[in-house]
């Protein structure tokens, strides 16, 4: 594994496999778990929510009512949207216990 980041948990961390380039999150315990098809599309990836984070009207108040919140989700969805669009697996079927861009940002908020 090459290391490329580590992760605001210090007993995770972001690499890529060799041959393949596929970004995986790894764990203590050895486990891995798929984050994005390569390199290029996690770069990506963080670009867009990075993105949407600085330019977000809604996301350091999403809290303070429900309309408030209502956008925050659909802006959410509107971006996961996007790195599906952009890499295929990285969405899956979109559950969040297997799939790692839908459980960050379907929990972003909570």
């Amino acid at each position: 594994m090459y290391r490329l980041a580590n992760s605001d948990d210090p007993r995770s961390v972001y690499g890529a496999a060799p041959g393949t380039g596929e970004v995986q999150i790894w764990s203590p315990d050895g486990s891995a778990g798929f984050v994005n098809s390569t390199i290029v599309h996690w770069l990506c990836s963080l670009h867009l929510v990075g993105t949407w984070l600085t330019s977000s009207t809604v996301i350091d108040r999403w809290d303070e009512d429900g309309q408030a919140e209502e956008q925050a989700l659909a802006e959410l969805a509107d971006l996961l949207e996007r790195i599906r669009e952009l890499d295929p697996p990285a969405f899956g079927d979109g559950d969040h216990r297997t799939h790692f861009w839908p459980g960050v940002l379907d929990r972003w908020l909570y």
